[in-house]
């Protein structure tokens, strides 16, 4: 999973698929923007070692890959 910054907004991108935006919910907490049932929650630290997406009653974590 990609995520990055395009034209000041947030974006995420995976293997799968096309490039989508995430709306801020509040604290390190994202939706899709297209779809608020698909969440993201990112951890402290700058920049984020991690985050936890959830869609429905899956819940997958995600650690920082060093470039």
């Amino acid at each position: 999973v990609r995520v990055f910054v395009e034209g000041g907004h947030l974006r995420v991108q995976t293997p799968r698929g096309p490039a989508f935006g995430l709306k801020h919910v509040g604290g390190g907490r994202f939706v899709r923007d297209d779809n608020d049932d698909e969440q993201y929650e990112f951890a402290a630290g700058t920049p984020a070692p991690s985050f936890v997406m959830r869609q429905g009653e899956d819940e997958t974590t995600a650690t920082r890959v060093p470039q």
